[in-house]
């Protein structure tokens, strides 16, 4: 076994399938098997095979890696969000939650900072998916004041108090992702602002 960047890459033997269904055939294990399948395509680049590589399937593969590095930026920098969005707009300060999500900011701010030291390439292309995680963690952040907000007066109108919060937290982003990125920058609690 060979040691690869996710641990040892065990030898696969490529799919012996003629030219003309060859494409069928690997379309079907891709479908049906996508272990086997990549498993199988790493092995016939190792050997520098390109008859059996299943281009498509295999572009398709590269293009989601990128991806799934962009989306997990993302979701780090929305929980980052809605969670300073909790330590701004929740209305009882004498409640020690707000120390969660602090550790919850911390972490995430971590892994974002993490995220684009593994993939520097993404800190060029950060705009959208900042725009994303905005309305992501905003969406979660107004969930999750609108649920509090019933489970303190069961006789309020969700819809009425959803609304409101979503009247108080602007959609448009007011933190600047320096703010969001900053291990030092916290939202001034609305509380205290009164």
């Amino acid at each position: 076994m060979r040691q690869g960047l996710c641990g040892p890459t065990p030898h696969y033997e490529i799919l012996n399938i003629t030219a003309e269904g060859s494409a069928k055939a690997l379309d079907e294990l891709y479908r049906s098997d996508a272990y086997t399948w990549a498993m199988q395509q790493a092995e016939a680049l190792r050997r520098r095979g390109f008859a059996a590589i299943d281009w498509d399937n295999v572009i398709e593969e590269v293009e989601c890696v990128g991806r799934n590095e962009r989306s997990s930026w993302m979701n780090h920098c929305a929980r980052a969000i809605e969670h300073l969005i909790m330590l701004e707009h929740w209305l009882e300060p004498e409640l020690l939650v707000g120390s969660s999500w602090k550790r919850s900011v911390r972490r995430a701010r971590l892994e974002m900072r993490s995220t684009l030291d593994d993939n520097p390439g993404l800190k060029a292309r950060q705009a959208e998916p900042l725009r994303t995680a905005w309305k992501k963690g905003r969406r979660f952040a107004i969930e999750e004041l609108t649920d509090y907000e019933m489970a303190v007066d069961p006789l309020a109108n969700h819809k009425t108090a959803r609304r409101e919060w979503e009247r108080t937290i602007p959609p448009e982003r007011p933190y600047s992702l320096e703010q969001i990125e900053d291990p030092d920058w916290w939202p001034k609690p609305t509380w205290s602002q009164a």
